[in-house]
């Protein structure tokens, strides 16, 4: 298993109702300077950011944030 489908089930054993989003198709949406992520997640409260951002941290993983989609680019 690799550290993101580990992420995921993790984070789904947590919070059944954070959305997930592995598909690459619905994945380009969320590219930051032409960067494709291999996991997008889309938490509906403060309780679930801070569970997956909490969890990221443990597994060593790297998070970056997306605001409202306005496709501003990270310089």
């Amino acid at each position: 298993m690799t550290e993101i489908e580990s992420f995921a089930t993790t984070l789904q054993h947590y919070s059944t109702a954070i959305r997930t989003i592995s598909d690459p198709d619905e994945l380009r949406n969320y590219a930051v300077d032409g960067m494709l992520p291999r996991f997008a997640i889309i938490p509906e409260t403060v309780e679930q950011v801070s569970q997956a951002v909490a969890l990221a941290n443990q597994q060593g993983l790297t998070l970056i944030t997306r605001g409202g989609g306005s496709r501003l680019n990270l310089g």
